[in-house]
């Protein structure tokens, strides 16, 4: 599991590259989800959020892919008590898991105490979610009028173990 800075980081790098091309942007149409907003998904955003907020790359391993995990500060949420938003998230169920582990240490750390996610319905990391107690906001996981992508809400003082 590897946190990644600096110039692993750029427009033009791999991970910004794996994000764009990520079922998640796919799936909103090439947009990056940010809580309840949207943004268009380019290079230089991309590269912006993974600068200022979180960035990993887990490798894969026994038949597992890798993944890639992006979240960011969520505008939405207050100054005085920051939530993290995870913009897209990719990869197989034990490394999804793991860079899920590695953000949610890097959250407390850092005082973040809710988290809300944006994922494709019907993927892996939705299964990986809803396994440690996310929950919809919605009623209908995936309504056929809606994006095909989940947002949740987990509180991470309540975090059960993720087990990669």
């Amino acid at each position: 599991m590897t946190r990644l800075r600096g110039d692993e980081l750029g427009a033009d790098s791999p991970f910004i590259r794996q994000v764009l091309s990520s079922h998640t942007i796919a799936s909103t149409g090439g947009m990056i989800p940010s809580g309840f907003v949207f943004y268009p998904a380019e290079p230089d955003y991309a590269s912006g959020l993974a600068v200022d907020g979180y960035a990993y790359s887990a490798p894969g391993g026994q038949g597992d892919d890798g993944a890639i995990l992006l979240a960011s500060i969520w505008s939405e949420s207050p100054a005085d008590r920051p939530e993290a938003v995870i913009n897209v998230l990719e990869g197989g169920r034990r490394a999804c898991a793991a860079a899920l582990a590695a953000a949610f240490r890097d959250f407390r750390c850092d005082g973040i105490a809710d988290v809300v996610a944006t994922v494709p319905c019907e993927s892996v990391q939705l299964e990986v979610l809803k396994g440690i107690g996310y929950t919809s906001w919605l009623e209908d996981d995936c309504p056929v009028d809606k994006p095909t992508v989940i947002l949740f809400d987990y509180p991470i003082n309540t975090q059960q173990q993720l087990e990669p």
